[in-house]
């Protein structure tokens, strides 16, 4: 793994892309609130030449219920005789609220030398969008929740790509002003 900050980097390609360096994500407020701009800023932490093509970000958005359903089951056995049981499946529905892609810097030359780059971000959540929420009771879990990723893409595909994703705790209203 990889540590920026305080933050440890894992994932399927992340022993091989943190050989490249790193990507951070650190929001200015804690909260972001649907009126106000949002600002970010993205860390790139490059530790050697590295042939990138761009770096983008990624606001998604999503509410997801999660359950287990009690579910009975009929079946014969290899001697034609009715089997019956009880049994727990997992369910997940999911709704995309928002996904939305931005290309933050493209590099000319298609590679990016060894160094530490600062790319500031500002955005603005789209109106009308619920809040952030969870909730857990007895078989059932519900959220809506929204994230922000930076991904570097690097111009040779056989190459991992660099990634980081930070939740965004999102409130329709500032109750506070």
């Amino acid at each position: 793994s990889y540590t920026m900050g305080n933050q440890q980097f894992h994932g399927k390609n992340a022993p091989e892309a943190v050989k490249h360096g790193g990507v951070f994500i650190k929001f200015e407020n804690p909260v972001v609130y649907g009126d106000k701009v949002i600002n970010a800023t993205i860390y790139l932490d490059v530790k050697r030449d590295y042939p990138i093509k761009q770096l983008v970000f990624k606001l998604k958005g999503k509410e997801r219920i999660n359950w287990i359903e009690n579910v009975h089951k009929i079946r014969k056995n290899h001697e034609d005789k009715k089997e019956e049981w009880d049994e727990d499946e997992h369910r997940v529905q999911e709704y995309i609220i928002m996904n939305h892609t931005q290309v933050i810097h493209e590099w000319d030359s298609n590679e990016a030398h060894k160094s530490q780059y600062v790319f500031p971000v500002q955005f603005k959540f789209p109106k009308n969008i619920p809040g952030s929420f969870f909730v857990k009771k007895d078989r059932v879990c519900c959220e809506i929740l929204y994230k922000l990723e930076a991904i570097v893409i690097p111009s040779d595909p056989k190459l991992p790509k660099l990634k980081h994703k930070a939740k965004i705790p999102y409130r329709e209203l500032d109750l506070n002003t």
